[in-house]
């Protein structure tokens, strides 16, 4: 539920993350995660140009991305494709990419936990 308000300051613990999307999910996500990544520089690059390529959903991409990601990675990875890339990448495909249903859960009620 953190990331659906990770705008919102009273649902951050001592004030971190409060409008950064990547460190709230960082939080949310650091005791899920796999501690050493298999991930390398040329596959993760692979996967972005797979996903700037395509017009397809970028869930399945994002989804063999954080599962050979540590939680650390995957900070640096979102912070990466929302602001460095120009993909016209929003969050509701980061969103969508942890569950079906968390970018309508989203809109509707402008909330991520």
């Amino acid at each position: 539920m953190r990331l659906h308000h990770y705008r919102n300051p009273s649902f951050h613990k001592n004030g971190v993350g409060i409008g950064d999307f990547s460190l709230c999910t960082f939080d949310v996500i650091k005791n899920y995660c796999k501690e050493a990544s298999v991930l390398t520089v040329k596959e993760l690059n692979m996967f972005l140009d797979q996903m700037v390529a395509s017009s397809d959903s970028h869930i399945p991409v994002f989804r063999k991305i954080f599962t050979m990601s540590n939680a650390e990675e995957i900070k640096w990875i979102v912070r990466i494709v929302l602001k460095d890339l120009k993909m016209n990448l929003k969050i509701d495909a980061i969103l969508n990419s942890f569950h079906k249903d968390a970018n309508d859960f989203f809109n509707l009620t402008n909330s991520l936990l």
